[in-house]
């Protein structure tokens, strides 16, 4: 898909801080290519904070250190619903990936990610896979135009789980594109779901 030019943000606190003034819950950074060290920022000036619900942060150049810092984020923070990090690279290093979903195996609050287009891979994917096995708040994972390979884009939850957590599971809406298959044997932007299917 084709992207426009990034608008460059070397620091986003200036604009975050004017959003949260301004009574919004939404805090959108996208294709501003801030980078890890804005990812630190928007830590520090969200970790406590009780009305953003939604956090966009596409196209800024977020590696595995971003994601760490974003990671400390929703850890503290309980009022976030969506987090957008498409067209970043969280997935680049497995660090980013797996303190991302460390993170958000136990945010209560998250329902909507999207991670596409992040270099996730096959280890990625199985520590999304684990990370389902715990959180039962996300409805819906966007993981399309990843390398996550037919290990990665198998990745279901690691254990059995009770009732309520398996009707979560069914309920949840998390679309994979698999793109590392050969030409011809896979459908680009086909989807499937995660988990027990409730049709």
């Amino acid at each position: 898909p084709s992207r426009r030019a990034p608008r460059l943000l070397t620091c986003p606190a200036p604009r975050a801080q004017e959003l949260l003034a301004s009574g919004s819950d939404v805090i959108q950074f996208s294709d501003t290519f801030m980078g890890d060290e804005g990812c630190h920022v928007v830590n520090e000036l969200l970790r406590e904070d009780t009305r953003v619900k939604s956090l966009d942060l596409r196209g800024c150049n977020i590696r595995a250190d971003g994601a760490m810092a974003l990671a400390a984020l929703l850890t503290h923070n309980r009022t976030l619903t969506f987090l957008g990090l498409e067209w970043n690279g969280v997935g680049m290093l497995e660090t980013g990936v797996q303190a991302l979903c460390k993170a958000l195996a136990t945010n209560p609050s998250i329902t909507e990610v999207d991670l596409r287009n992040n270099s996730i891979g096959p280890s990625g994917g199985a520590a999304i896979g684990a990370m389902l096995s715990s959180n039962t708040a996300i409805r819906r994972l966007d993981l399309r135009w990843n390398n996550l390979g037919v290990n990665g884009g198998d990745a279901r939850p690691t254990r059995a789980q009770p009732p309520r957590v398996a009707a979560a599971y069914a309920r949840a809406c998390c679309w994979l594109c698999i793109c590392t298959a050969p030409r011809g044997h896979h459908q680009m932007g086909g989807s499937r779901r995660l988990g027990p299917s409730t049709r």
